[in-house]
């Protein structure tokens, strides 16, 4: 397994503890069967709880004996990132355990993207009555949506909706490949 330098972006082994081309240190994360890296937002020591953003082919190890509590989640697809290896990849995030969902660089987001263009705390998506929102939260390079023809920046809250592309920075875009809002 392979984890991803969140300073350069490098692919690193998981037995390396600090990167082999800058040198950062590694941080907590866990990597999905798929190899789509998803950082993991606790910081606690006790029994981890599940990370809000899931790979869609990881299998059920377990089945409770009563019925599941409906989830609401966003799944994207990787449409473009200057790391080949997302390329296709597909990232769920769940709703359920947040309501508001940061996007950025930095490590501390839900959703991590290792681009060099998009800002460290670069938009929040949320769920509000059922509908999904994205919003910038000032970030350098911009949040876009495609509108049918172009890709126009998100200024204020905008709906996203599943089939929506969006574009961090200048070098990540993700389509919006299912969605349910309960």
């Amino acid at each position: 397994m392979t984890w991803f330098c969140t300073k350069c972006g490098s692919q690193n082994e998981d037995s390396e503890s600090a990167c082999v081309v800058c040198g950062s240190g590694k941080i907590s994360e866990m990597e999905s069967q798929q190899g789509v890296m998803v950082q993991d937002s606790g910081t606690q020591q006790s029994a981890p709880e599940p990370s809000p953003v899931e790979q869609t082919s990881t299998p059920s190890v377990t089945q409770p004996a009563e019925a599941p509590p409906e989830e609401s989640f966003l799944e994207f697809q990787f449409v473009q990132s200057p790391m080949d290896s997302l390329m296709g990849k597909k990232v769920k995030v769940n709703f359920s355990v947040f309501p508001s969902v940061s996007v950025g660089r930095s490590p501390e987001n839900v959703m991590q993207i290792p681009d060099a263009s998009v800002s460290r705390m670069h938009a929040k998506i949320t769920l509000d009555g059922g509908s999904y929102y994205l919003e910038d939260v000032g970030s350098s390079n911009g949040t876009f949506i495609y509108d049918g023809s172009k890709f126009v920046e998100v200024k204020d809250k905008t709906k996203i909706q599943e089939k929506s592309l969006v574009k961090f920075g200048e070098g990540t875009i993700v389509k919006v490949t299912s969605v349910k809002a309960v």
